[in-house]
């Protein structure tokens, strides 16, 4: 998979990683990651930026002041598969997204596009700090809002099972 990515207002082509080792999700160095998540589809949440007061429909800028997520109306692009951002400060998660692949993202920063990850590998990955205690509690409030949003059957097992 190759995606475009705007960083510090260039666009980049970057080419998707390869398979990822089994616990390099696991060892997050500080900064954007980012992986799609295989066999989902049908994703709608779309991430945009507020100017004057609106909603730009354009997109958004993850180290922004806000931001805002959209499932319908304001969204830049259609539906697609499910996009992971997280964004880890100081070893720790800070920041958990799902957008839609087609959602147009952006970063001053560098994002590390960790490529297509199994749905079962990005549960397990969501699994982690779900039920961290180290984890801070808005960071799993976060995660579980975004597994959520994944759509996949992995994530919906793994929902079942802490309902029932």
């Amino acid at each position: 998979m190759k995606g475009w990515w705007q960083i510090g207002g260039v666009m980049m082509l970057a080419a998707a990683a390869p398979a990822l080792a089994a616990d390099e999700l696991e060892q997050l160095s500080d900064g954007y990651h980012t992986w799609a998540v295989e066999g989902t589809s049908d994703v709608r949440s779309c991430c945009f930026s507020w100017r004057n007061s609106k909603a730009s429909g354009s997109g958004c800028k993850l180290d922004g002041s806000s931001v805002s997520v959209a499932t319908s109306g304001d969204c830049a692009s259609g539906p697609g598969g499910a996009q992971v951002y997280v964004r880890v400060v100081n070893g720790a998660t800070a920041d958990v997204w799902v957008f839609s692949t087609n959602c147009p993202v952006a970063s001053e920063d560098e994002i590390q596009d960790h490529g297509v990850v199994s749905a079962d590998r990005s549960v397990d990955w969501f699994r982690s700090q779900i039920e961290s205690r180290k984890v801070n509690q808005d960071v799993r409030e976060e995660a579980l809002f975004a597994l959520v949003q994944t759509e996949s059957d992995a994530a919906f097992r793994y929902l079942d099972g802490l309902l029932n």
